[in-house]
């Protein structure tokens, strides 16, 4: 595993703890408690790691992205270029 995928896991995992932590919040009207945070935050990562499973190539389009989030000028120039046609890829994938 690189940076990357680690990173989307993590972040993964935060954000369905966040989402489960504000739904019970809003369900009790109490703190959520860290038992239930942490499973919430498992749930997320493991989701994550199902997703790079089932979606290889766009979840390490996603990883990478990631990285480069401060380097904007890159995501803009790659959106810029029309001379750049996608590569096309039929057959077997290659895991």
């Amino acid at each position: 595993m690189n940076t990357g995928q680690l990173l989307s896991i993590g972040l993964g995992g935060v954000t369905i703890a966040i989402l489960g932590g504000v739904a019970e919040y809003m369900k009790e009207k109490e703190m959520p408690k860290a038992k239930g945070i942490a499973r919430d935050f498992i749930i997320g990562a493991i989701m994550t790691l199902l997703l790079f499973q089932l979606l290889p190539d766009s979840m390490s389009d996603f990883s990478a992205s990631l990285l480069n989030v401060g380097n904007v000028t890159s995501m803009v120039g790659g959106a810029l270029s029309s001379s750049a046609e996608p590569e096309l890829q039929v057959g077997v994938p290659e895991f």
